[in-house]
């Protein structure tokens, strides 16, 4: 039984939003954003004991997605 006869020639149906592995996947630019430990813990309400184990764990400075992982729930 041939399957190319119930395939659609068209590849207009696929859905736009699946990766092509041909291309690069697009940059996240909050991924890459470097933030301060601090302000980091202000905006997301962190007490004074996670913001120092974030602190020693990463430096003063870290990237946001690395703080974000490395955030106590």
């Amino acid at each position: 039984m041939d399957l190319g006869s119930f395939v659609e020639k068209d590849s207009s149906w696929k859905d736009k939003s699946m990766h092509d592995p041909t291309r690069p996947l697009p940059f996240s630019s909050h991924a890459a954003t470097v933030v301060l430990v601090s302000d980091f813990a202000k905006r997301f309400r962190l007490d004074g004991v996670e913001e120092n184990r974030l602190r020693q764990l990463l430096g003063p400075i870290a990237k946001e997605i690395d703080l974000l992982r490395n955030a106590g729930k």
